[in-house]
C-alpha cells in the first residue's frame, strides 16, 4: 500500500471547556498524537496543539471526555431484538410502521 495506510481509520472525541478545547485521538494514524490540546480563542482553526505546554489540562479534560464517553456508551441502545423481547406482533408490527424497529 502507498500513501496513507489509514485511509478511514479515525475515531476522535473532544470536550471544550472555557477556551480549551481538547480533541481525543482514540484510534488515529502513527504520526498523530493521541492528544490535542488547542486555545480555541487564540486559534480557532486548530492549527497549534499546546498539549505538551498544558499537561495538566489535559489531564483534567481528558478525564471529564473519558467519563462522558463511558456514559455514552452505557447509554447506547439495545439492538431492536433486545428492546421488543416479549412484545405482541401487532404491537411490533406497529412500531415497524412508525419506523422505530425494522
Amino acid at each position: 500500500m502507498g500513501g496513507n495506510d489509514f485511509p478511514n481509520a479515525a475515531e476522535s472525541y473532544a470536550i471544550m471547556d472555557g477556551n480549551w478545547k481538547l480533541i481525543h485521538n482514540v484510534v488515529r494514524p502513527p504520526e498523530k498524537p493521541e492528544f490535542e490540546l488547542f486555545d480555541f480563542y487564540q486559534d480557532p482553526l486548530d492549527q497549534k496543539n499546546v498539549a505538551a505546554e498544558h499537561a495538566d489540562v489535559v489531564a483534567r479534560l481528558g478525564k471529564s471526555l473519558d467519563s462522558w464517553h463511558q456514559m455514552a456508551k452505557a447509554a447506547k441502545l439495545k439492538p431492536d431484538s433486545e428492546l421488543t423481547k416479549g412484545m405482541s406482533k401487532e404491537q411490533l408490527d406497529q412500531l415497524r410502521s412508525l419506523g422505530y424497529v425494522k
